[in-house]
């Protein structure tokens, strides 16, 4: 009994100094830690390494600004001990000591990809797929969680999108645009804002079924193609009769969430939440057409953020 508690205190602290693997290379093995002796390689270390292949892939600046400023600051806050001893609890407990839930989303979204990138093949720093499908404490009245809308309830909004003009009648030409502009967010994914707020009438071929999503609105800064055109959005488009030149959104995007709100209240559809449109897109297309079409339609990089 001595041996066992001496031995298992051995290990322990073997794993706190980052030199398990090395040290017990059967168990490491059994625990899922590579073969390789990575396992001792510390926070900071690994860090640099993933920033360093992350700039070799095609991810938005934006993004690797975050996770530098993210990561960086976990890696010092938990005083870079080595990776193979993080775990799932401390990793859960750092995500709970920021007080908004969106800040706990977008860093657990970052340590994910860090982490989950540590535990792959090529690195091996830790256990693969360790860290998927963290959760934690929900703080009272926060946001919800994402979601997605049903069928009825996409049809629903569409048909509830209307304009009215200065007589309080239904302004038929811009009401159009404003349901088919929705139904672009719902059937491609495509982001709200900047991909949105610059997309024009001149990026759609109808003829060559395809949508053209132009480097400088995309936000990964890469053109992308959407083809074939979803035939339902099809049918909102050619009912829009856009003109050479028309933006796609007859509005700017503080209106066009304005007009969403209100069609809500009308429809009084109940699940919701931030960007649903490009949630509700993502769920359905990686349900019938599958992870990489569903990427390059959407325009997304890293599936753990799908």
């Amino acid at each position: 009994r001595d041996l066992r508690v001496e031995a298992k205190t051995a290990m322990t602290q073997a794993l706190h100094h980052g030199t398990f693997a090395e040290d017990y290379p059967a168990e490491a093995r059994k625990l899922g830690f590579s073969e390789q002796e990575q396992g001792a390689i510390r926070l900071q270390a690994a860090f640099d390494l993933f920033m360093k292949d992350a700039a070799k892939r095609k991810i938005a600046n934006a993004t690797i600004n975050t996770w530098r400023q993210q990561i960086g600051k976990f890696c010092r806050d938990m005083e870079n001990p080595a990776v193979e001893t993080v775990t799932r609890q401390m990793v859960t407990a750092y995500i709970e000591s920021y007080r908004t839930e969106a800040s706990r989303a977008s860093v657990k979204n970052a340590l994910v990809n860090f982490l989950s990138w540590c535990g792959e093949d090529g690195q091996g720093f830790c256990p693969r797929a360790h860290f998927h499908g963290l959760t934690w404490r929900r703080i009272r009245g926060a946001k919800p969680k994402p979601t997605f809308l049903s069928v009825d309830d996409c049809g629903a909004l569409l048909n509830a999108l209307v304009l009215l003009d200065q007589k309080k009648q239904t302004d038929l030409a811009r009401t159009r645009k404003l349901q088919a502009a929705y139904a672009v967010a719902l059937f491609v994914g495509v982001r709200p804002v900047d991909e949105m707020s610059g997309l024009l009438w001149d990026h759609f071929d109808l003829g060559k079924d395809r949508i053209r999503i132009p480097a400088e609105i995309s936000k990964t800064k890469d053109e992308r193609l959407i083809s074939p055109i979803p035939e339902n959005l099809r049918e909102w488009l050619k009912r829009a009769r856009y003109r050479k030149g028309d933006p796609i959104r007859p509005m700017n995007y503080r209106n066009w969430r304005s007009q969403i709100k209100k069609a809500r209240e009308v429809t009084k559809v109940k699940n919701w939440c931030d960007d649903v449109a490009r949630h509700t897109f993502a769920t359905y297309s990686f349900q019938h057409f599958g992870l990489e079409w569903t990427m390059e339609t959407g325009g997304w990089t890293n599936p753990n953020t799908l």
